[in-house]
Parts: structure tokens; C-alpha cells; sequence
């Protein structure tokens, strides 16, 4: 308080911390949740290349696959510093493709406000 009825108003500003887990994280972008993912990824994944290996015989091409799909499904489960992982982009991506969109537009009115702009100056 400064002068008599005078009111001081300090200038406070709000801290939002980024980058807050909710889960625990085995390494960072990486926690339980994204492990089972990645374990039912890597199982599928595995089953493809063992029918693979049994309908070719081929070893080297079945260890090239079976580690690349291990990195593969590891870093598509990853969640990146804006918490959202590949999967959770694609699933997203899909959403919006398939969700209705509602864009409201009369085109009578719009004539009407741009002839009101032109004829005021405005355009």
C-alpha cells in the first residue's frame, strides 16, 4: 500500500512446468505402458519372421528382421518430449480422417459482407 486509497497490484506470473510424467519411465519416452506395446509388437512381428524362416530357410535375413523389427516397434512405442509417440500421431491422424467435419458456410451472407466492405472503403 502507497498512498491513502491507493492499491498496489504486483504482477504475478503463472509457472506451467512442461515435460511432466505421469508414469514412471524406464528410460526417457519409455515406461511400462509403452514396453507391453512394444512386447505385443515384437510377438507379431516374430511370428511373421518365424513363418518366414520356415518358408525360406533363409538365418541371415531372419536376424536382419528380427532385430529391426525389435528397433522398430521400440521406437515406434516411444513418446517424444511432447508426449505423443508415432502410434499415438497415427491413430490420431486416423481419427481425423475419418471424423465428420462441419464447416458452416452461407454464400449469400459472404457476398453480402464483402459488398458492405467494398462499398465502405474497406477492401
Amino acid at each position: 500500500m502507497g498512498k491513502k486509497g491507493e492499491v498496489k497490484i504486483e504482477n504475478k506470473s503463472l509457472y506451467i512446468p512442461q515435460g511432466i510424467k505421469l508414469r514412471p519411465e524406464i528410460f526417457t519416452g519409455f515406461g511400462s505402458r509403452e514396453l507391453k506395446q512394444a512386447l505385443v509388437m515384437c510377438s507379431v512381428i516374430g511370428a511373421g519372421i518365424l513363418l518366414y524362416f520356415f518358408c525360406t530357410g533363409n538365418v541371415t535375413v531372419t536376424i536382419v528382421a528380427v532385430l529391426s523389427g525389435i528397433a522398430a516397434s521400440v521406437m515406434f512405442t516411444m513418446r517424444d518430449v511432447h508426449n505423443i509417440s508415432v502410434i499415438n500421431q497415427i491413430k490420431y491422424m486416423l481419427h481425423f480422417a475419418v471424423s465428420p467435419k462441419y464447416y458452416p458456410y452461407r454464400n449469400g451472407l459472404y457476398k453480402e459482407v464483402r459488398s458492405e466492405k467494398k462499398e465502405s472503403g474497406a477492401w
